[in-house]
């Protein structure tokens, strides 16, 4: 991987060289070639069906391709990629074209306390909407290992024959760790539903729906280097008889994923997608992977050796790494590296009980930007 000509596809490093972006896990910076996608249609804007017109037949086609290739990347097929606003619509859709229509008294869902809000909350929205129907359902949370990966014993003991679902987050926003959802799968046997976050392993790891045998798969496009306001829902083929859509409009197919699409959809943000998905395939996600790696080793081994540092991710990361320090709080830290132009993340993450630092790099990071960023971090502690 040549590094130096990788950085070179995306305008923000070309112009800002001395700045370092750490900030990934929230939204990656874009590649000319999603550039491109987006203004090439921006340029020659028209909508997409029913127009019997040269114009609205190119951008259809286009709509239809980045639908073929969305599926070819998660190892599905066309009629199960919807296409939604972003993860967080995503994962409320489940509950609301699922989840409201098939749950019963007494059937039960398996969350994590520790995931991103956007995929704990709809849970317990949809338990305060079916009770107002008369129907009582239990949302039961399983507890993390000290090496944040899910407590797969606690999930073995709180899995039974109500268990409808599991909610799944493949990589931890916070954490970087990764669930082994082979693993769960042994745990749970084939009737219980998965629900899969891929938020955070989507640009990195390669991902196939039928390998890991899940249900429900949920991505943002800002995340994978493609535009904000797109993202992703897979609903497996099996379950399709029992969706019903949530929302009415314009749009004459009866079937899914149309059904779950009424309306103009973001066109210009579904083209930058599958340009997105063509600049990762161009590279090969295994080696973005192996360079990602070899980052957060980098980054945890040298977070670990300072003084009053204390790391929450685990050593084996794979996603972002998220730490606090005794004399300083988060925002003094992000403040502190803002002013070096070195750009972090803090807060809760939608996730922690606490404030923490949150650093996320990917492959187009280089090692001496981990290094400027813990000789920064040294400087503001001392």
């Amino acid at each position: 991987m040549d590094l130096d000509k990788i950085r070179e596809k995306f305008p923000y490093f070309r112009e800002n060289p001395d700045k370092t972006y750490l900030d990934n896990a929230s939204t990656t910076q874009k590649p000319d070639r999603v550039i491109e996608a987006v203004n090439d249609y921006m340029s020659e804007a028209s909508n997409i069906g029913r127009g019997e017109y040269s114009l609205a037949f190119k951008h259809s086609e286009k709509v239809d391709e980045s639908r073929r290739k969305v599926a070819e990347f998660i190892g599905g097929q066309k009629q199960e990629v919807v296409f939604t606003s972003g993860a967080t619509e995503s994962l409320n859709m489940i509950t609301e074209v699922w989840g409201e229509n098939n749950l019963e008294d007494g059937d039960e869902i398996l969350i994590s306390a520790k995931d991103h809000k956007s995929a704990k909350l709809p849970w317990q929205s949809l338990k305060q909407r079916l009770e107002k129907k008369g129907v009582s359902i239990k949302i039961k949370e399983y507890r993390l290992r000290t090496d944040r990966q899910p407590n797969y014993g606690d999930i073995k003991q709180k899995i039974n024959e109500n268990t409808r679902l599991i909610s799944l987050t493949h990589v931890h926003n916070s954490y970087g760790s990764k669930t082994n959802i082979e693993k769960i799968k042994q745990i749970i046997g084939d009737e219980v539903l998965i629900s899969l976050d891929a938020c955070q392993s989507i640009s990195h790891e390669k991902i196939d729906v039928k390998n890991l045998d899940i249900d429900f798969l949920s991505f943002s496009g800002h995340k994978m280097f493609a535009n904000t306001g797109i993202g992703v829902l897979y609903i497996g083929k099996s379950l399709h008889n029992s969706i019903k859509p949530r929302r009415k409009g314009g749009g004459k197919k009866k079937q899914i994923p149309h059904i779950l699409e009424p309306g103009t959809p973001n066109i210009s943000g579904i083209v930058s997608l599958g340009a997105a998905i063509d600049f990762i395939e161009n590279i090969e996600i295994k080696e973005i992977n192996e360079r990602l790696e070899k980052l957060n080793q980098k980054l945890y081994r040298e977070l670990e050796s300072i003084d009053g540092v204390t790391v929450f991710s685990p050593e084996e990361a794979v996603g972002p790494v998220s730490f606090k320090t005794e004399k300083l709080t988060a925002q003094e830290i992000g403040t502190y590296l803002n002013h070096k132009d070195i750009f972090v993340r803090t807060g809760d993450h939608c996730a922690l009980e606490q404030e923490t630092v949150r650093v996320s790099s990917h492959f187009y990071n280089t090692e001496e930007e981990v290094e400027g960023f813990v000789d920064n971090l040294g400087r503001a502690l001392n």
